[in-house]
């Protein structure tokens, strides 16, 4: 069996958001209950890829929380 890990590069500041940019990271804005991380990660999960790595930079205090609260198999790593 091959051992894949996926890459969520995550780092950036989201400059063409705007404002919205600034307070929130792209992977973590949501369309429904769940955040765009948590999404593809979950679509991941459905096709046997588990602990996704999460490359923070702008914000990471953000992703840290989410991994805390929603994503205990997510592993940051800040850029």
């Amino acid at each position: 069996m091959v051992d894949i890990t996926a890459i969520f590069l995550a780092a950036g500041r989201g400059m063409r958001m705007g404002e919205r940019g600034r307070m929130i990271p792209k992977g973590l804005l949501s369309i429904g209950e769940a955040t765009f991380v948590e999404e593809a990660a979950s679509t991941l999960r459905a096709h046997g890829i588990s602990a996704p790595r999460i490359v923070t930079g702008h914000l990471a205090d953000q992703y840290a929380t989410l991994a805390s609260e929603r994503l205990p198999d997510a592993e940051l790593r800040h850029n």
